[in-house]
């Protein structure tokens, strides 16, 4: 992770991805730079499933700890290159 960063979301090629989180800096291989995730809406959400989408992050659903883990079917998308 870059410094002042305590994780690595993942890394960004030309024309894929791998995220492993959605917290953190992601490395942008080709551009030779992190870049940093914006926080996404819905709040403080557990157990989000990240996958990449070609280059674009795709976080969807989780449960929200403070409402009894109360299930939420949103989705979110991140172009990293937008």
């Amino acid at each position: 992770a870059p410094p002042g960063m305590t994780q690595s979301a993942g890394v960004l090629g030309d024309r894929s991805a791998r995220y492993l989180d959605w917290q953190g800096a992601v490395l942008d291989a080709p551009g030779r730079r992190w870049l940093s995730v914006p926080d996404p809406p819905g709040g403080d959400l557990a157990g989000r499933t990240v996958v990449a989408a070609g280059t674009d992050m795709l976080l969807f659903g989780g449960g929200q700890p403070r409402e009894g883990g109360a299930l939420v079917d949103d989705a979110w998308i991140w172009s990293p290159r937008s």
